[in-house]
């Protein structure tokens, strides 16, 4: 089986998230990143963060992030994120963010989350609707 390519989440980068020489700041592009991802479970799921916490008492809490950053960004162009799981695990999923202007890549993230109870705090098997909507990108 193929794996699915990454879903490009096309983002607007706003004047105010940018420094006085007109780069977009460190911690806006990691908001970036969880932005795409967000976008990404609402397109493939069907439901966002929103939802998995107010409907399913789902939470997904980051446990890592790292990023590499290769190009400032600029509000001059549109981010590109392409953002798809490369890993899910027992009780985590592993996201790839890469963010790109121009066919020029910004920065590559890895994001790491671990699914939760909302009730306990403890962690747990992804639900099987989420599992079997990210099987195509990381069987």
């Amino acid at each position: 089986m193929t794996k699915a390519e990454p879903i490009a989440v096309t983002q607007r980068i706003a004047f105010g998230d940018c420094d006085i020489v007109g780069i977009v700041y460190t911690g806006r592009l990691l908001n970036y990143g969880v932005e795409a991802i967000d976008e990404f479970y609402k397109q493939v799921v069907g439901r966002g963060w929103f939802e998995f916490c107010t409907d399913h008492k789902l939470a997904t809490p980051f446990v890592n992030v790292t990023v590499d950053f290769r190009k400032p960004a600029t509000p001059r162009d549109k981010l590109i994120c392409h953002v798809a799981p490369t890993r899910l695990g027992r009780t985590s999923i592993v996201f790839s963010v890469v963010g790109r202007q121009n066919d020029a890549i910004c920065f590559e993230g890895s994001y790491t989350c671990v699914f939760t109870s909302m009730d306990t705090l403890e962690k747990q098997a992804p639900p099987d609707w989420l599992a079997k909507a990210i099987a195509p990108w990381v069987d």
